[in-house]
């Protein structure tokens, strides 16, 4: 991932990576997430958050389908100039993405 960044404009790269948990936020056991998206979205979305102030690279890797717990439901990488330009950016994609991922959990 972010292979073609360039080295003269990075000075961060964060990488986030979700996974599906054992329990949701109830408390309540988890077997699998069902996980879909539309790919032209996540495309402008990543496209919208390479333009930022200070950010020189986004990718976005999603699973969709039936993931078990344990399994990657998404990898997001992003780098950039400074640490807090980085770190607003990445914290806004991932807000910005999960609104636009639908995710049913599939309860033990």
């Amino acid at each position: 991932m972010l292979s073609s960044s360039d080295p003269q404009k990075t000075g961060m790269i964060l990488i986030h990576i979700g996974v599906v948990r054992g329990t949701n936020k109830n408390g309540k056991s988890v077997k699998a997430m069902e996980v879909h998206y539309h790919e032209g979205i996540i495309q402008k979305i990543r496209e919208k958050y390479e333009q930022k102030k200070g950010i020189e690279k986004v990718e976005i890797k999603i699973n969709s389908g039936r993931l078990k717990v344990g399994d990657k439901i998404m990898v997001v990488a992003i780098s950039g100039r400074y640490r807090d330009e980085v770190i607003k950016a990445l914290e806004g994609l991932l807000k910005e993405l999960k609104n636009n991922i639908e995710e049913k959990e599939i309860l033990a």
